[in-house]
């Protein structure tokens, strides 16, 4: 038997998409299109492609990715049946997707995430937690 818990009428390979999913995802997908379409050759030069064909196949296999370890089968047997494909899941939204998204953006549009803002307000935010555990 398959099922640990939930529904025993259902099977959890019953074929059916998640449209909670599939609106991320495309929301995913529409803001780095909008980021390499719009914003990158705003912020590079004249001469300079926004993204190089590596960084695309990267950014698409991220995209696609997501998608398949979020939606239908994997959500399903990770969310009711099966613990491993849970951690399986998480892992890779934590081991392999963010490297395939960090190779995958170029390097102008990366440029707003590092640098001496970022570094500050990351010191600021970790001030603030030191103070916090500091006074119980």
């Amino acid at each position: 038997m398959i099922l640990a818990h939930g529904d025993s009428t259902v099977s959890p390979l019953t074929p059916h998409l998640h449209p909670d999913v599939i609106a991320f995802v495309v929301l995913v997908a529409l803001a780095y299109w909008l980021a390499l379409t719009r914003l990158g050759p705003r912020v590079l030069p004249d001469e300079e492609r926004p993204c190089s064909g590596r960084q695309a196949r990267l950014l698409v296999a991220a995209v696609a990715t997501l998608w398949v370890f979020s939606d239908w089968p994997v959500h399903d047997l990770a969310e009711g049946y099966l613990y491993s494909v849970h951690m399986l899941q998480h892992s890779v939204y934590t081991l392999v997707l963010p490297p395939l998204f960090i190779l995958g953006t170029p390097p102008g549009c990366g440029a707003g995430c590092s640098g001496p803002s970022w570094a500050s307000f990351a010191g600021w935010c970790g001030h603030g937690w030191r103070l916090r555990c500091s006074a119980r």
